[in-house]
């Protein structure tokens, strides 16, 4: 039986494990440089990075996070990938 996650704490997951695999991609930057936050959502989750960013914010970076959260799934938790990545603005919380 698996037991499910909140939202709050698949949020929190998905962040630790991104700080831990994006590290040296992103050049050491990580959320708790407040560098980049994510929002779970019910159809995905969304990459927020700060702006000015220190790294390169590209397909690249998008097919990085994709792997890296694939590595650390869990069980009850699928990632399917996309064949893009689309940067827009969203509005602040």
């Amino acid at each position: 039986m698996t037991q499910s996650l909140t939202k709050r704490e698949l949020e929190q997951y998905l962040l630790q494990s991104l700080n831990m695999g994006l590290g040296s991609v992103l050049q050491g930057e990580t959320s708790y440089t407040n560098s980049f936050d994510i929002v779970v959502r019910e159809d995905g989750f969304i990459f927020i990075p700060r702006l000015p960013a220190g790294f390169i914010i590209d397909d690249n970076l998008y097919q990085k996070i994709f792997l890296n959260c694939e590595c650390f799934s869990l069980s009850a938790v699928h990632f399917i990938e996309a064949k893009f990545c689309l940067f827009c603005c969203i509005e602040n919380r």
